[in-house]
């Protein structure tokens, strides 16, 4: 452990102040205007005045942070009208315009903003143009025509871009005409109503007087619009509140401007606060990785929550939405068990029942690709189809059917397969084949069945009729609709939160807004894919309410949307330069308001440094490399250091250290003092990662295992055990390792087993007795047309009619140009047995046998081994016969190496050979191991290093001449393939023994974790190696 002697972090106070501004007429609303937050404000709110008040808040979660906040304070009654801005504009609306527009959202806009591209002749996101964009740019009092009177020293690049989004904008404004209106255009014409009101009176409740007070909270900044729109509601009789968020750091000279301009027109500014704010203590940490920093701080909040001095709720974690940084620490929260805050909605795309729906449209206009097929018929909400759609999958699975040409071509492969399981079915009369038509036969059922309801349009639909196939033919057809009335029932039942019907609901809804929006904008007729692209992007904008699923914990959340809010922590995750600030490039939005952009940026931060309660921590937090690249520390984190004034306390944590913002003391500790630290016991973190089968485990549990275990041994089983003990028992006694499935082409194990049996006939084939097969003395010529015609005869039985069936075939047979796979490998096991005195005799040899192993206890035992060896050489010579065996890989990278072969690493040379030997002997046959090799065949024309031969034992006398003996140099190359052999079998014994232990530690050799698909079981990655067993 090192020491460090940085003194503890002493609290850091800076001057803190926010300003505010109010056109009073009559009554107070000074005193909630000088209040320091949202909660403050609620509670200083009497029951008096908040029945005729309206308060006006950032967010919806502020919503509900001000009315939780005013309940607490007065304990009941009626609580005040809180709402935001957008809320407030359609009451004003109502109240002040006599015919009011058709509304539509942001996901609404977007689609007429790509029409608009399209018309204007842009690609739909063109220059980032987005609605939300327009608002803001809008609200600032820009449109399309002061766009093209825009005269300043521009680079004409610059002003050609200024023009093509004035296009943009003006078409998209011209589709839009009078019948609709998005944000923008509710605020104008909001505020026009307004202005030309003689009064404005909103009544929200039933017996209530008319509103005539309003107070905006939240604010570092308002647009030039609603600037006008709240003046003039001052001017109509109302008393207005405007209360800006504290500037300290950014300084905004946006909020200068509007405090000037409203003084200038009759209102009241003034600017709340004291010289210095309550201190606060600010710690900076910089950790090795990205992971690193995400599972220490969940440690760090783990730990805090457990010493019971702070809730979840009074913890806070600033960090950008969707963002890498974002992820990793709801991951590590995940799987610390920190509970995070959930608001009670979901987005659409994500409920299943819409997932289902969106399935079948990808089906459609993807003409029936298989991927989109088994989205939707594994989805378990088509109920129409019954068992068929089950027979469909596994049928299309079985020939390979990839889809893409729709569903005539689905037929059409599926009657073609059932003709030739009827033929073998009539030959031979196997209950095999009749099993298999008939799932032909239902699968030509689903076929039909989905061809009604998945129709395909090669000519242009309208949104109409897209939107009646949608509700008819999937939702209705289909039985989605009914699957997620169904669930939903089941959910009501037993009192769980459910919305697979209120998903199909609110999916309806948007399709019967698209329709709208055609029909309002005249769209025309367009083909299916387009309509289909409409609504998901729509889809994927919409929120669904989760009834009573509000979750209280952490709060994780955008630096953006802290304002208004204290916690006692708050942690800011990747402060890099380019994550925190982001670095936004110049665009048009810098061309119209210049400095906004930046602006926001340090509201952001000035939001976060707000954020810290009294006698609070602010934890600053950043990964030293990202993807193997050093990062920048923020710009930020030198502005803070300038705020306060102060030196605050950083130091660097290796990856397995404390992240402990109290403890600057600096210990670096290993990983098991970590979990101690961490609130995790030593000897509970051992067992939640190894699996250990205990003295009281169930009887049929334990025989199980044991008849697993001491099942004959296998080398794939002792490699496993040899790469790490944890993955055995995953693999082979939990048995859940889930092979991947590769069907645009043939898979390694089709591949391997193709090549396999391509070798094996062809050699067959020269056979002349029962002896080895020379094919040396055979031109070569002769050999390459016998082995082309072995392949010709083997290949139909393995299915060939995947993807890319031609790319294979072309590898396998070459060009004019270049050799292909079999003729490079023909001329490889030439220029080897030209080299050899040994000869092939057997192939797909199967060893069932016993050998005897030494155990690291030293006794000598016989165990039963049982495998297949894909080929063996023999030869006659002075020290008996000499055996040689050789296992067919594909490429070179799947071979294993010398280092791991004698390192007992790998056994599966070892066991070929000791195996072979013992058997020859057991029947009378002086074998003599001589040498143990790998050869290639290669997988494309391309590479270079396939075919090849490769030793990895060898005997020094009697073995296989070597072009390289370079990897053979270590001390067992001099000793003979027998005495290498039987060395290795001792290591052999060490991993039966592991095999058959009562337990299985987490303790992998180097690169066994590359390909291995249990790291979520085993959670190395978030504690560590436990070479020991440690049971409690």
């Amino acid at each position: 452990m090192c020491e460090d002697t940085l003194p503890l972090p002493h609290p850091l106070p800076w001057k803190h102040m926010h300003r505010y501004a109010q056109y009073v007429h009559d009554g107070q609303i000074r005193d909630l205007l000088q209040t320091p937050t949202l909660e403050a404000c609620m509670a200083s709110l009497d029951s008096e005045r908040s029945q005729t008040m309206i308060v006006v808040v950032p967010t919806v979660l502020h919503q509900r942070i001000a009315l939780t906040a005013w309940a607490r304070a007065h304990g009941g009654g009626t609580p005040p009208l809180v709402m935001t801005m957008n809320v407030l504009l359609r009451h004003l609306a109502g109240a002040v315009l006599d015919e009011r527009p058709m509304l539509c959202s942001d996901a609404d806009a977007s689609v007429l903003l790509r029409e608009a591209a399209i018309r204007a002749g842009l690609p739909p996101g063109a220059f980032g143009v987005t609605v939300s964009r327009i608002v803001e740019w809008t609200l600032e009092g820009w449109s399309p025509d002061r766009l093209y009177e825009y005269d300043d020293e521009l680079a004409p690049r610059r002003l050609r871009r200024l023009r093509q989004v004035a296009d943009l904008w003006s078409s998209y404004r011209t589709l839009k005409g009078t019948g609709l209106a998005d944000r923008a255009d509710l605020v104008l014409r909001v505020t026009d109503g307004v202005a030309c009101a003689d009064e404005v009176i909103l009544r929200l409740r039933d017996s209530a007087e008319p509103i005539r007070t309003l107070l905006v909270t939240g604010l570092h900044d308002v647009t030039y619009v609603e600037r006008i729109l709240l003046h003039i509601l001052a001017q109509r009789g109302w008393n207005v509140g405007i209360r800006w968020l504290p500037d300290d750091v950014s300084a905004s000279r946006a909020v200068s401007d509007h405090t000037t301009w409203l003084v200038g027109h009759g209102w009241q500014v003034g600017t709340v606060g004291s010289e210095e704010r309550m201190p606060i203590r600010i710690v900076e940490r910089t950790l090795p990785t990205r992971r690193d920093e995400a599972r220490l701080i969940a440690a760090f909040v783990k730990r805090r929550l457990m010493e019971g001095d702070v809730t979840p709720s009074r913890i806070c974690v600033a960090v950008a939405s969707r963002s890498d940084a974002e992820r990793h620490v709801l991951n590590a929260f995940r799987d610390a068990g920190v509970p995070v805050s959930r608001e009670g909605t979901r987005r659409l795309s994500t409920v299943g029942s819409v997932t289902a729906v969106l399935a079948a449209l990808d089906v459609m206009r993807y003409r029936w690709r298989r991927s989109d097929m088994e989205r939707l018929l594994r989805s378990g909400y088509v109920t129409g189809i019954g068992h068929y759609g089950h027979a469909l999958l596994n049928a299309a699975e079985e020939i390979k059917l990839q889809g893409g040409e729709g569903a005539l071509d689905w037929s059409r492969r599926l009657q073609q397969r059932r003709i030739i399981v009827r033929d073998m079915q009539r030959r031979e009369g196997d209950d095999h084949w009749y099993e298999r038509k008939r799932m032909l036969d239902d699968a030509l059922t689903a076929v039909v069945h989905l061809q009604e309801r998945l129709p395909q349009f090669d000519d242009s639909v309208s949104a109409a009729d897209f939107v009646a196939i949608v509700r008819k033919d999937i939702v209705q057809g289909l039985g989605i609709g009914q699957a997620a009335r169904e669930r939903q029932r089941r959910a009501d039942v037993l009192d769980v939160a459910a919305v697979d019907e209120a998903g199909i609901t609110t999916l309806m809804e948007t399709c019967d807004r698209y329709v709208r929006l055609a029909d309002v904008t005249s769209m025309k007729p367009a083909p299916v894919d387009h309509h289909v692209s409409e609504l998901i992007r729509m889809v994927l904008d919409i929120d669904v309410r989760v009834p009573d699923s509000y979750v209280h914990g952490v709060d994780v959340l955008p630096p953006q949307a802290v304002c208004e809010r204290r916690w006692s922590i708050v942690i800011v995750p990747a402060m890099t330069e380019g994550e925190f600030p982001v670095r936004i490039p110049d665009g048009v939005d810098e061309d119209l308001v210049p400095g906004r952009a930046a602006a926001r940026q340090l509201d952001a931060l000035q939001d976060v440094m707000d954020a810290v309660d009294v006698d609070g921590l602010l934890l600053l937090t950043r990964p030293h490399v990202i993807d193997d690249a050093p990062t920048m520390p923020s710009t930020f984190i030198a502005m803070i250091r300038d705020v306060t004034g102060r030196r605050f306390d950083h130091r660097e944590v290796t990856g397995d250290g404390i992240l402990d913002a109290d403890d600057t003391s600096g210990f670096i500790m290993n990983i098991d003092e970590a979990r101690i630290r961490d609130g995790e016991p030593d000897a509970y973190g051992h067992i939640r990662q190894q699996a250990v089968i205990g003295p009281h485990a169930d009887p049929a549990v334990t025989e199980r295992i044991a008849t697993i275990t001491h099942r004959p041994l296998s080398p794939s089983r002792l490699d496993t055990v040899a790469a790490c003990p944890y993955q055995y028992y995953a693999r082979h006694l939990l048995g859940i390792d889930v092979a991947s499935q590769q069907d645009d082409s043939l898979s390694g194990l089709e591949r391997g087993n193709l090549l396999h049996d391509v070798a094996r006939r062809f050699y067959e084939s020269y056979r002349t007795g029962e002896g080895p097969i020379d094919i040396t003395a055979i031109p070569e010529a002769s050999l390459y047309d016998r082995l082309v015609d072995v392949y010709h005869a083997v290949a139909p039985e393995f299915d060939m009619g995947h993807t890319y069936v031609d790319v294979e075939r072309r590898a396998m047979l070459g060009t004019a140009d270049r050799a292909g796979i079999l003729r490079r490998w023909l001329a490889l096991e030439l220029s080897i047995q030209r080299a050899s005195a040994r000869r092939p005799a057997y192939f797909e040899h199967e060893v069932d046998d016993a050998i005897d192993i030494v155990g690291p206890d030293g006794t000598l035992r016989n165990e039963a081994v049982s495998m297949r060896v894909d080929r063996i050489d023999i030869g006659t010579g002075e020290e008996g016969v000499g055996v040689v065996v050789t296992d067919y890989k594909t490429t070179r990278s799947s071979t294993a190496s010398r280092r791991d072969v004698i390192s007992g690493v790998k056994t599966q040379m070892t066991l070929y050979l000791a195996a072979v030997t013992a058997n020859m002997k057991k029947n009378g046959i002086p074998a003599v191991a001589a040498c143990a090799r790998y050869v290639t065949f290669g997988r494309s024309m391309r590479a270079t290093e396939d075919p090849v031969e490769r030793i990895v034992i060898n005997d020094p006398v009697i073995g296989e001449p070597m072009a390289d003996r370079s990897r053979h140099r270590d001390e067992a190359a001099m000793l003979s393939a027998e005495e290498q052999v039987s060395a290795l079998l001792n290591v052999v014994g060490g991993h039966v023994d592991r095999m058959r232990a009562a337990s299985y530690p987490v303790d992998p050799v180097d690169g066994a974790c590359r390909m291995c698909s249990f790291n979520e079981l085993c959670r190395i990655d978030h504690w560590g190696r436990v070479s020991q067993t440690v049971i409690t």
